[in-house]
C-alpha cells in the first residue's frame, strides 16, 4: 500500500488482511508493507528511499497506489497524479500489478465546499459538493488507468452508491469511521483479489465488488 493518512488509519490494514483472507478462499499467506506518510501525494513519495526499497524487496502480486483527494482539485495535481502513476510503472517489479485506489469525496458538511479555513486559501475554486468532486476524481484515476493500463478499485464508486445520510464517515467529514473502514477493506479486498486472479477489468477498468 502506498499512499497518505488514508491507508494510515487505526486497524485500516488489521481489517484488510481480514478480509483478504475470507475473501481468498485459502491459507496462503500474505505479506503487506505500507510506505504512507500523513498528507502526502504519491509524487512525493516516489521520492522516498522507503518507497523505492519496498519496491526492490520482493514482485509484489500487487502495488496499491492512494491518491491525496485534494490532487484532483487543480491542474498541477492532476497532472502530478499522472507523472506518479506513470513512475510506478516504469519502476515496479516485473510481475507485480498495479491497482489504482478511487478514492471518495469530503461529505456536504466539509470546509472544502465552503472555502473555511486552509481549504478557502488552498482551493480557490472548489468543487460545489461531494457529487461534483467525485467526477473529478472518477474521471482523473479513470485517465490515468487507460493511459498505464492498470486497474482500479471502485472504492469511492462503492461509497457514493450508499445514500448520502448513510455513507460511513468519521467526525471530520472526511476520513471513515470504523464501519468505514470495514467497507473500503471489503472493497478493497475484492479488487486485490481479482488482481491476483488474473481477471481483467471491465470497460471502465474497474476491478471488484460493493459490500
Amino acid at each position: 500500500l502506498v499512499g497518505n493518512s488514508h491507508v494510515l488509519m487505526p486497524g485500516f490494514t488489521k481489517r484488510l488482511l481480514r478480509s483478504l483472507r475470507t475473501g481468498g478462499r485459502s491459507h496462503r499467506s500474505i505479506k503487506l508493507r505500507v510506505v504512507a506518510k500523513i498528507g502526502t501525494t504519491l509524487m512525493k513519495t516516489t521520492k522516498k528511499n522507503a518507497t523505492r526499497k519496498a519496491m526492490d524487496e520482493a514482485v509484489w502480486d500487487v502495488i496499491v497506489l492512494q491518491e491525496s483527494t485534494t490532487a484532483f482539485m487543480t491542474k498541477h495535481g492532476r497532472r502530478s497524479f499522472m507523472l506518479a502513476v506513470d513512475w510506478f510503472k516504469r519502476h515496479k517489479p516485473s510481475g507485480s500489478k498495479l491497482l489504482l485506489w478511487q478514492a471518495w469525496p469530503q461529505g456536504p458538511s466539509h470546509a472544502l465546499y465552503h472555502r473555511r479555513g486552509v481549504w478557502g486559501r488552498w482551493f480557490k475554486n472548489p468543487p460545489r459538493g461531494p457529487d461534483e468532486l467525485f467526477s473529478w476524481i472518477a474521471s482523473g484515476v479513470k485517465r490515468a488507468a487507460d493511459q498505464h493500463g492498470t486497474l482500479i478499485s471502485p472504492i469511492g464508486h462503492c461509497w457514493m452508491r450508499l445514500p448520502s445520510g448513510k455513507r460511513p464517515y468519521a467526525g471530520d467529514d472526511y476520513h471513515p469511521s470504523g464501519r468505514g473502514m470495514t467497507f473500503i477493506a471489503e472493497v478493497l479486498a475484492s479488487s486485490i483479489i481479482a488482481s491476483v486472479g488474473g481477471q481483467d477489468a471491465n470497460v471502465g477498468r474497474a476491478k471488484g465488488t460493493c459490500p
